[in-house]
């Protein structure tokens, strides 16, 4: 299998075949289980170095990748090579959360009904989806605010957006805006998140600065606009969101994005998608049975990915 050297970690031959991990197996403990995180584009994201990290510290036998894959036709040949090398998971991150799901033997409950997968395992022979993005975003805003009974703009209707605003319905918001650019892919996510719980849902179609509607207590971006190299700002009209409301940023790298800056500008709390991420950390190792403290990861990644702008 063809690999290229990137001392970075970063670039991988064909899109498919994740560097660090050749680089490095030689230095793991044996026997070892390896898991990886697939998508476009990936470099930024701390993800790899967190959990290896939170592995090292607390002697767990488990080796986290990342795997750059720019051509979808070769998703079916990542997981089929994922389960053939023993791989415990995959991570799946844009833009693959969605079209990943035609490619898997079955998946749970909750990302049937959500239509969105962001991490596969392999089970006697067979891939699963699940889906958790939900749980890490609500964890992670709880930590500073109930989320039940509040107003939510959702930035974005990709897979991102499909479980974190399921997640939010479950959790038991009031009231749930879905904005979006096109139509044909707002509307049907607005359906289906209202058909995912009991909460008034609209759909905003997205033109322009996008203005804040009335009585939003929290935005949450869902798109990957603002991630690494691009750092595209997201077209809002920020003078009519108001200090008092929380910002949340589902991209991870870089941590303090153009949203985030914009918000914490205008006196927004924020969290970060390094933030999100920790508790990500969180529940992956819970599902190995290790009980690592969500302050002992985000003090891991604080020292990986920078302090976040709030503590500046």
């Amino acid at each position: 299998m063809r690999h290229s050297h990137d001392p970075a970690g970063r670039g991988v031959a064909k899109g498919i075949v994740p560097t660090t991990l050749f680089c490095m197996t030689a230095a793991l403990p044996d026997p070892i289980s390896l898991m990886a995180m697939v998508g476009d584009p990936v470099a930024e994201n701390p993800i790899d170095q967190l959990f290896n990290a939170v592995f090292t510290q607390h002697e767990v036998p488990m080796y986290f990748a990342k795997v750059l894959l720019t051509d979808p036709g070769k998703l079916p040949q990542v997981l089929a090579g994922a389960s053939a090398m023993g791989f415990a998971g995959l991570g799946i991150t844009v833009p693959y959360k969605e079209v990943v799901i035609a490619h898997l033997d079955r998946i749970d409950p909750d990302a049937s009904r959500i239509g969105a997968v962001n991490y596969v395992t392999f089970e006697d022979g067979e891939s699963v989806g699940h889906q958790n993005d939900a749980s890490a975003v609500v964890a992670a805003i709880e930590e500073r605010q109930p989320v039940a009974g509040a107003s939510v703009l959702l930035l974005g209707a990709g897979g991102a957006a499909r479980g974190v605003g399921a997640g939010l319905a479950a959790a038991g918001v009031r009231r749930l805006v879905v904005a979006a650019r096109r139509p044909e892919q707002g509307e049907p996510v607005a359906r289906m998140l209202a058909d995912a719980g009991e909460v008034p849902m609209e759909y905003l179609h997205w033109q322009g600065d996008l203005a804040c509607p009335d009585g939003v207590d929290i935005v949450i971006n869902a798109t990957s606009a603002g991630a690494a190299p691009q750092l595209v700002a997201l077209a809002l009209d920020w003078d009519t969101f108001s200090a008092g409301m929380l910002a949340l940023d589902m991209v991870t790298g870089p941590r303090n994005t153009p949203f985030i800056e914009a918000a914490a500008d205008r006196g927004l709390a924020t969290i970060d998608g390094v933030d999100v991420l920790n508790y990500i950390g969180y529940y992956v190792c819970k599902d190995r049975g290790l009980d690592v403290p969500v302050s002992d990861i985000a003090r891991i990644s604080d020292g990986i990915a920078g302090v976040p702008r709030r503590d500046r």
